[in-house]
């Protein structure tokens, strides 16, 4: 998607991926900002926040594909990757993009689990979606059929009803119309795509090999995730196993396999420059060619620039005609700019790609002007390699390009046979010879010279007539007006020498080029000893070995530097800044020399690991130098050249201003190449002038805005002081820093705001009542005598302690540290050399000027020592200086780990119909509203109540370092009464998602339905209720319940919330009988036999289906049969009992009664159990024949409906019958009436005899 954007001519201002390898492609091949990381994860959403500075912008997302793809499991949103589609649509609304594409897998679209969050998006953002499932293989012969959906503003949508699908290009169906044969890699590229032996046996034992090797005469099949990878683990991570025999039979392999070049049969992988290209990426994107296998799963997943570069345009033009955006190209042809981008692929490739002819010698003809000749050129020859040696011919300062065919080669273009055209454009001040002869009178300040040539003679021819080559005391810098030493003199000129060799360029804007000529025109006038020792490597090549990978930059570095040499000089430029690196191949030490101390340093060790690697340097040292230090002005380059002459020993240092004066006398006029104030230094200059107006003395000013646009960028601060209101945005691009940059000084502001009450009023402020505090004077240095170095303070590079030495016991095998004056120091200083062969350094008890530093590494630091009198500790502000082969670095202590913790997540929702307060003015600030109304929410740290307990405020736990209760709010929404979005003046609630910390949560919980606040715990992570607590919402406004006794008041209070209490009946309880019986009797009574205890007076069980019985008549006969026989049998045996209790005597055993009087209560029991079982059988006998009767009814009509249809039926068979019969009538009659026409045209015809 990045690649698509920057053909467009988008800027792409970051991009955002899990994997580390896709993150590696992205700062290999783009600008902007590379984030590894999630965009589920909240820190990591808010690192992109903070790249867009809060502007608004446009989102791409391409989410993954297993979730919904057909070769995956299918699980939608039961696969936690399926997030990153929500947390996408998350972020575009966060952070109001103008417009969102999305791309993931065909059946995407299908699924109601991706439309719905859309829909809902779309809605909130009042966006409109077209979506359109696009297919590669209609412009580009390779299968890629993916889901694509753009969603752009409701007000735009209307330029585009559809999001069509993509054109066809018949002129590219197959893959020998984009590649007419496969590129011939290096070895060891080859080597390493190749198949092993464990791949070979895996695919022969589940593939027919045949089938799946690439043909140029076909469309090349869909490139997967596992490309390169079947039987191994991903590189990327995602998985941690090959795939296995199972599944590769059961969802096919897409598997592209080669012929290998350098071996007879054997198979290798695509390269990735091939994968990429058949999936329509840029010929030459830069990939990881030192391990290239590790590259092929990110073709898998990419989408693909041209599907891009069209869903892009169609969601670009209607913004474009809305007038919401402008951009260089025209969107009305999307057709045209895919053809564009095709034909500049193509030209690409064609250029930059080895085949077999680069295998061997090629004559290749060049015609420039109206001559021409030809050269037999090596295999592998490229275009910046005749272009090198073309401009060494011409001189500097022309500039060569080759074409072929009338298109420009790229300088990594490798040249073929056949033939080129050289174009080159002269310098700016060179014209025709308006005579033959000219004239140069020249002036040094001592004597005069005068020069009578031919036109067209070079000015270093020139100088060297007159005798200025090897005069004393000339430097070695800028000649007069605008002319160089390589420049051409067509015309007579005079003007005054200030040096023989090159221009300065004091401006930061300089050609890289010409920072590598100047100082090659400055070797020129060496001696032959000097010159042959020294080699200068041209300022493009350190960009080339930076971006390009190892192999290809130590290549480089070889073929341009492989003769003997002794100093190799890097003349470097990051952004807009120069410096020197040099290296000494005989001490193999390095030497880098800038006016801005540790500017850039990480790219200058990059460059040093890169060129220590690739000369083999069993190790090296670097020494940091920067004999002039510059503070402000735009002076570097003319640092760099003086550095270069200090380094060996061509001139003396000058002091900064001396050197500023210098660079300024250089600019002779304003055409001077290199010479003038660009950008950057137009922004440090009114920079200077605004912060003096502010404030800041003059002579800090320069200082103050050097070190502005170092730490916050040119581009930022020049964007801030175009504003309508300079002071506000430098203020505030300043406090959006991590640490904030301070503009002006507290002391510069209080003497700025007297200065001006007293230009203003005469007078001086009026001080304050409080005592002002005087800062306290500076304390005299300490003698180094008075001092012991604290124990444990300073290592060596093994981590062994180092102890004190004195100074005057110091040997070429001293290891240690001395304590010493800036003075004493100087000596070692001046020597610019190391004294012993280990670890031994100095420490000063003041800080050494920058301007004596030499060649020894100093560092400014505060070290801790000891008062030798009272062993009082004291922390010395000094510098230490290295004075060993090994290094002596200051022991530091662990950083301290902050506190933390996890915040709850909370939703609150807030009524409007239960707000006790006016809701108008609840709409203006909703949450200020909340915090005010409820105490739980109010923070409190203790000084305001003298008791926690008693208070109602929060109080924070002690692990929670915090000040406040609501550390996060977000996801804002008003409602209406049917749950969708509304004004906030037309809702009816509002909700809203808060962090809170741990210790709040019960205070938070225990006010939910409190004056219509109801709170909900969330799950921070599945974005789910939290598993820590439920709240269950039931539906209904009444219950019925049951109670022993009568309320004592009819309405019932639940915290805030009341309950009317309305009695429905009285029931009347009766006392219960007791029942004697066996423990098993009384659990038969209790739970009958089959029946589930659960059921038993369910208040369910009308609800529910009656179970299939007979009629209601035989059981309610049953059930009166049944009831006699018990009567009768509970009768008799009472008059049974009464009968014998008669007969008997009064002293019978009680017990007999008792047993009696227990069957009678047995008896009792069991019937009205038997009384219950009837009742609910008839009750449910009566709901059957509800039912079967209801059957009946819907049967009776439906046989009415059949016979309704059989009607029509009949009646539409009348019909058609009546039809064909009219039909055939007509016919005949036709059909009649034809012959009998036939007939009389035949009878009026003449007869003639045989």
């Amino acid at each position: 998607m990045t690649v698509a954007a920057t053909a467009l001519g988008l800027r792409n201002v970051a991009c955002m991926d899990h994997s580390p390898l896709a993150i590696a492609a992205c700062r290999r091949n783009h600008e902007g900002a590379a984030i590894q990381g999630d965009i589920c994860n909240p820190e990591d959403l808010a690192k992109l926040f903070v790249v867009m500075q809060g502007n608004s912008m446009g989102l791409m997302c391409g989410f993954p594909c297993p979730p919904f793809s057909v070769m995956g499991d299918q699980k939608a949103f039961r696969d936690s990757r399926s997030e990153v589609f929500i947390a996408a649509l998350n972020a575009a609304f966060l952070y109001n993009s103008a417009y969102v594409i999305l791309e993931c897998t065909p059946t995407t679209g299908q699924y109601r689990e991706v439309q719905d969050p859309l829909g809902s998006f779309a809605q909130a953002m009042n966006f409109e979606s077209r979506q359109q499932i696009l297919r590669l293989s209609d412009v580009w012969p390779c299968q890629r059929t993916r889901w694509w959906c753009i969603l752009v503003p409701a007000s735009a949508a209307h330029h585009i009803s559809i999001l069509p699908s993509l054109p066809k290009f018949p002129h590219l169906q197959t893959s020998g119309d984009i590649m007419p044969s496969w590129p011939l890699w290096s070895r060891s590229e080859e080597d390493a795509l190749s198949w092993t032996q464990e791949e070979t046996d895996f695919y022969a034992s589940t593939l027919i090999l045949e089938n799946h090797e690439l043909r140029l005469s076909g469309t090349r099949p869909t490139l997967l995730h596992s490309l390169g990878h079947h039987p191994f683990a991903c590189p990327c991570g995602r998985r941690h196993q090959g795939l296995s025999h199972e599944r590769l039979l059961r969802d096919g392999v897409a598997l592209s396999m080669l012929p290998s070049t350098f071996s007879a049969n054997h198979y290798r992988h695509l390269h990735p420059c091939e994968a990429g290209f058949l999936c329509s990426l840029p010929a030459d994107f830069i990939f990881n060619l030192t391990q290239p296998r590790s590259d092929l799963p990110l073709i898998g997943q990419i989408a693909a620039p041209l599907q891009t570069i069209w869903a892009l345009c169609h969601a670009l033009r209607p913004l474009q005609l809305h007038g919401l955006g402008s951009w260089q190209i025209n969107f009305d042809s999307p057709n045209e700019v895919l053809l564009s981008y095709i034909n500049t692929n193509l030209e690409v490739c064609k250029q930059l790609w080895p085949t077999c002819e680069h295998r061997h010698q090629q004559e290749v003809h060049f015609e420039e002007d109206d001559t021409s000749f030809s050269l037999l050129v090596e295999p592998m020859t490229s275009v910046q390699h005749f272009l090198h040696a073309h401009q060494q011919l011409l001189g500097w300062a022309h500039r060569t390009t080759l074409y072929r065919d009338g298109v420009p080669q790229l300088p990594n273009a490798l040249l073929r046979g056949g033939a080129y055209q050289i174009v080159v454009s002269r310098p700016k001040h060179t014209r025709p010879a308006p005579t033959d002869l000219i004239s140069v009178k020249l002036h040094d300040g001592v004597a005069s010279y005068e020069f009578h040539g031919p036109a067209g003679t070079r000015l270093s021819t020139i100088l060297e007539t007159l005798g200025f080559r090897y005069k004393p005391g000339i430097e070695f810098c800028n000649l007069f007006r605008s002319f160089r030493c390589g420049d051409a003199l067509w015309q007579n000129e005079q003007g005054e020498v200030r040096g023989v060799g090159i221009d300065v360029p004091t401006a930061t804007g300089v050609h890289h080029f010409e920072a590598y000529e100047e100082l090659r025109q400055i070797l020129q006038v060496l001696p032959n000893s000097t010159r042959e020792a020294i080699q200068v490597v041209p300022h493009h090549i350190v960009q080339l070995i930076l971006k390009r990978p190892a192999s290809f930059a130590s290549k480089l570095l070889i073929n341009e530097h492989n003769g003997p040499f002794t100093w190799l000089v890097f003349p470097l430029l990051f952004q807009s800044h120069w410096s020197l690196l040099i290296l000494d191949f005989e001490l193999s030490e390095f030497w880098y020399y800038d006016g801005l101390r540790d500017f850039h340093l990480d790219s200058v060790m990059q460059v040093i690991s890169l060129i220590t690697e690739t000369f083999n340097l069993a190790s090296s040292r670097l020494h940091q130098s920067n004999p002039v230090e510059q503070h402000g002005g735009d002076h570097c380059a003319a640092i760099l050249l003086r550095n270069f002459g200090i380094h060996f020993d061509l001139w003396q240092p000058m002091t900064d201003a001396a050197l500023r004066q210098w660079a300024t006398s250089l600019q002779a006029q304003e055409e001077l190449r290199g010479c003038g104030q660009t950008e950057q230094s137009q922004t440090h200059a009114w920079l200077c002038k605004f912060l003096t107006m502010k404030g800041v003395p003059e002579a800090d000013a320069p200082a103050r805005a050097t070190l502005a646009l170092k730490k916050l960028g040119q581009a930022p601060v020049a964007k801030a002081i175009s504003q309508a209101n300079p002071w506000a945005a430098l203020k505030q691009l300043a406090n959006s820093q991590q640490r904030p940059f301070q503009w002006i000084q507290h002391d510069e502001l209080m003497n700025h705001i007297q200065k001006r009450a007293k230009e203003h009023h005469g007078a001086a402020p009026r001080s304050s009542n409080k005592p002002s505090k005087k800062r306290a004077e500076p304390a005299p240095p300490v003698s180094p005598s008075a001092l012991v170095l604290a124990p444990k303070a300073f290592v060596d590079e093994r981590d062994q302690e180092l102890a004190q030495l004195p100074i005057d016991k110091v040997t070429p095998e001293s290891n240690g540290i001395i304590l010493g004056t800036v003075e004493q120091a100087a000596h070692f200083l001046k020597g610019q050399k190391t004294i012993s062969i280990n670890s031994l350094a100095m420490l000063t008890t003041t800080e050494i000027p920058s301007a004596m530093h030499g060649k020894l590494t100093v560092q400014h630091m505060v070290w801790p020592a000891l008062l030798a009198d009272s062993a009082a500790p004291i922390l010395v502000r000094g510098s230490c200086v290295q004075l060993g082969d090994h290094a002596v670095k200051k022991v530091l202590g662990p950083a301290p780990s902050p506190a933390s913790f996890v915040p709850e997540l909370f939703k609150l929702q807030v009524y409007q119909d239960q707000w006790p307060l006016a809701w108008s003015d609840f709409t203006l600030r909703p949450l200020k509203a909340l915090v005010q109304h409820f105490d739980c929410l109010q923070f409190c740290d203790g000084s305001t109540c003298n008791n926690a307990s008693s208070c109602k405020r929060f109080h924070p736990a002690v692990e929670e370092e915090i000040d406040m209760v609501i550390l996060d709010a977000f996801g804002w929404k008003w409602s209406d009464a049917t749950g969708a979005t509304a004004n906030s003046k037309k809702a009816a609630s509002f909700g809203i998602m808060v962090r809170v910390p741990p210790s709040a949560a019960p205070a938070l919980l225990a006010i939910s339905a409190t004056d219509g606040l109801y709170t909900e715990m969330r799950d921070p992570l599945s974005k789910g209720p939290s598993t820590k607590y439920a709240v269950i919402w039931i539906k209904g406004r009444y219950w019925l319940i049951g109670a022993e006794t009568a309320f004592t008041s009819p309405i019932l209070q639940l915290g805030s919330a009341s309950l009317i209490i309305t009695p429905i009946a009285a029931i009347k309880s009766r006392a219960p009988q007791p029942i004697i019986g066996s423990l098993q009797t009384l659990q038969r009574l209790q739970f009958p036999q089959g029946e589930d205890p659960l059921q038993v007076r369910d208040p369910w069980a009308s609800a529910l289906p009656a179970a299939p019985t007979a009629s209601a008549q035989p059981a309610a006969s049953k059930l009166e049969e049944i009831s006699q026989q018990l009567h009768t049998s509970v009768a008799e045996q009472v008059r049974e009992q009464l009968r014998s209790f008669s007969d008997s005597c009064m002293d019978t055993d009680d017990s007999r009664l008792s047993q009696m009087e227990a069957s009678i209560s047995e008896l009792q029991a069991q019937s009205s159990q038997f009384a219950g079982w009837f009742n609910e059988a008839g009750e449910r006998t009566q709901s059957l024949s509800k039912q079967v009767a209801s059957q009946e009814s819907q049967l009776s009509d439906l046989t009415v409906k059949m016979t309704r249809a059989d009607q029509r039926t009949e009646q539409l068979r009348n019909t058609v019958g009546k039809l064909r019969q009219d039909f055939q009538s007509d016919l005949e009659a036709s059909m009649a009436r034809q012959l009998e026409s036939m007939e009389s045209l035949l009878s009026k015809r003449h007869r003639t005899s045989d």
